[in-house]
């Protein structure tokens, strides 16, 4: 899997995305693409070169595999660090969708984790498949282009997000997790199925039918914007 790991660096590399002796929070999922973006950045950066923070978040939906998440990262020589929220009360008594709340607060405590541990980049495992699914969300239900960035400053700089896996598919992730016997866990969300990303998702799924290069067209587009064909706001 030599190639993820040349991709990954090059994405780095390109983005300055880490840089030696910086200190590096994880979000932990425990998905394939989280366990996946530990398990290669530890490949690429040595313990005594780069310090990473693992950072899960618990949204009180049940989770059993805490410990088996926390085993595999010591293994790497990181440690993961759990924040607990009911989220389930919240979403009862708010008119915004669950995964607006969730996401919202999810992040809030990552940030909060990440300022007071004095970590001012925070590593998401977002995957090319993220990249397109994000562009369709806001065309189809914003009315605007746009996606998530490799590289994206947080509250006036003071923090930034990073994303190591942004030109990997979800396919190349799951061959890398078999191949290296990686664990990951389901994700206990009960509203996921109900997401308006879950149901871009599906249309990515049926539109592109498991072909990676039409689904890196879609992720690349943002990249190779015809300005003389798209009209301005008076047109």
């Amino acid at each position: 899997m030599s190639y993820i790991y040349k991709r990954v660096k090059d994405n780095i590399a390109h983005y300055k995305l880490i840089e030696n002796r910086e200190k590096i929070c994880l979000a932990i999922s425990g998905g394939a693409d989280s366990m996946a973006m530990a398990h290669i950045l530890r490949h690429i950066f040595p313990p005594h070169k780069i310090v990473f923070c693992g950072i899960h978040i618990d949204m009180g939906f049940g989770n059993g595999n805490l410990n088996k998440m926390r085993d595999f990262l010591k293994n790497l020589d990181i440690t993961l660090n759990v924040k607990t929220l009911n989220i389930s009360k919240e979403i009862e008594k708010s008119d915004n969708p669950p995964c607006f709340i969730c996401s919202f607060r999810r992040r809030e405590l990552i940030f909060k984790f990440s300022d007071e541990k004095g970590i001012k980049k925070v590593a998401f495992a977002h995957t090319e498949n993220d990249v397109a699914e994000t562009l369709l969300m806001n065309i189809v239900y914003h009315s605007e282009i746009g996606t998530i960035l490799p590289a994206q400053p947080l509250f006036k700089g003071y923090m930034k997000i990073i994303r190591p896996l942004y030109n990997i598919s979800k396919v190349d992730i799951m061959s890398y997790v078999i191949n290296n016997r990686i664990p990951f866990f389901e994700n206990p969300c009960p509203y996921k199925e109900d997401s308006k990303r879950m149901e871009i998702r599906k249309w990515i799924e049926e539109l592109t039918n498991g072909k990676k290069q039409l689904l890196n067209n879609i992720a690349h587009s943002v990249r190779n914007i015809k300005k003389d064909f798209i009209p301005g706001k008076n047109t």
